[in-house]
C-alpha cells in the first residue's frame, strides 16, 4: 500500500490481526486483501439486446435497483465516483463486486484518492446515484468484470432512471480496463478456483520493491556515469510491527523458541548487522520479549 508494484508480506494468522488475509487451502495461494486476486465467474452468454430506459424512483443502490427490477446483482453495473488528485473519474465494476481502492490508487499512480462529493459529481455533469459511463467525457476506469456478462442494468445519468441491456464495448468506452476488484472470503481462488478463506493476520515483516515511485515525485535523483540525472531506485525494507512470540502465540508458556523458519527471521539471525535486537529482547537469542528503545537506522525497523 505504500507504493511500488511488488511486495512480500510475512503474516501470522491471529484474531487480533490488523489485516485481512485471503488463503486457499487447495493450492496454498495467499495474499493480503489489498493485493489479493480471485477468479471471476462468467455468466451464461446472452445475445445483446437494445437499450431500454426504465423508471427506478428513489432507487440508488445496487441492492435497491436489483430488487426493484428482479435481477441479480451480477446483472448490474456499479458506478463509483472518485476524486484522484483533484480530478473526478468514474469507476465501473460489475454490481456483485466492490472496488479495491488500493488497487485503484496503484493503477492511477495518484497521491490522493477519495470518494467524490455530490458537488464534484454534479460539476462533472453526472447525476449522483444514477451515474452512467455512456456518453461521458470524464475519465472512465473499469474492472475486467464488465466483460463477463451482457445486457446489464446501469445508470441512465438521469434522476430516477436506469437503463437495461447495457453492453460493453457497444454502449460505452473506458480509458483503462484492469483488475480493481476487492477479493473476499468465499470467492474462487485465482489459481485453482477453490473457495478462498478469510482471516485476520498480523504483519510481522514485509519486503517492498518501491522502484522509482517516490523518487520521481520528490525529485530524488543521482548522476549516472554520463552525468545524466536519474531517479533513485529505492531498496526494499522489512518492517516489524509486533513481537511475534507474544502477539501471535508462537511461544507457549514454558517452551523455548525453536529455530527461525521464516526467511525474514533467518536473514536477521544470520545478519546481526541488519537486526539490532538485544539479547534481552530477542527470544531467538535467549532473551525475553520486552520493549526496546533502540530503532536501527538501516533497512530493519524492530520493536516488540
Amino acid at each position: 500500500a505504500i507504493g511500488g508494484k511488488e511486495s512480500h508480506e510475512f503474516m501470522v494468522i491471529a484474531e487480533s490481526g490488523e489485516d485481512d488475509v485471503l488463503r486457499c487451502t487447495g493450492c496454498g495461494y495467499g495474499a493480503n486483501a489489498e493485493r489479493a486476486a480471485f477468479h471471476k465467474d462468467p455468466p451464461t452468454p446472452e445475445t445483446p439486446l437494445d437499450i431500454v430506459e426504465v423508471a427506478t424512483p428513489g432507487m440508488k443502490t445496487i441492492a435497491e435497483v436489483a430488487s426493484f427490477l428482479s435481477v441479480p446483482a451480477s446483472k448490474t453495473l456499479k458506478a463509483v465516483l472518485y476524486s484522484a488528485d483533484g480530478n473526478v473519474l468514474l469507476v465501473i465494476i460489475r454490481g456483485d463486486y466492490d472496488v479495491n481502492e488500493v488497487k485503484l490508487k496503484n493503477l492511477l499512480k495518484c497521491v490522493e484518492l477519495r470518494l467524490a462529493t455530490d458537488a464534484e459529481v454534479k460539476t462533472a455533469g453526472l447525476v449522483p446515484g444514477y451515474a452512467s459511463a455512456m456518453g461521458q467525457s470524464v475519465k472512465v476506469v473499469a474492472d475486467g468484470s464488465i466483460t463477463l456478462g451482457s445486457n446489464f442494468v446501469a445508470g441512465a445519468n438521469k434522476a430516477d432512471y436506469h437503463c437495461k441491456n447495457v453492453n460493453y464495448p457497444r454502449d460505452f468506452h473506458v480509458e483503462t480496463l484492469a483488475d480493481i476488484a476487492l477479493a473476499k472470503g468465499g470467492y474462487p481462488c485465482p489459481q485453482c478456483h477453490a473457495p478462498l478463506s478469510s482471516a485476520r493476520g498480523i504483519e510481522v515483516g514485509q519486503v517492498f520493491k518501491l522502484g522509482t515511485v517516490f523518487s520521481q515525485k520528490l525529485g530524488a535523483t543521482f548522476l549516472d556515469k554520463e552525468g545524466v540525472a536519474r531517479p533513485m531506485i529505492m531498496a526494499g525494507f522489512i518492517t516489524w510491527t509486533r513481537c511475534p512470540p507474544k502477539s501471535a502465540g508462537w511461544m507457549p508458556a514454558g517452551r523455548k523458541p525453536g529455530p527461525a523458519k521464516s526467511p525474514a527471521l533467518k536473514l536477521m539471525m544470520n545478519r546481526p548487522a541488519l537486526c539490532r535486537w538485544s539479547v534481552a529482547c530477542c527470544p531467538w537469542r535467549g532473551g525475553r520479549a520486552r520493549p526496546t528503545p533502540w530503532w536501527p537506522a538501516c533497512f530493519v525497523k524492530s520493536r516488540c
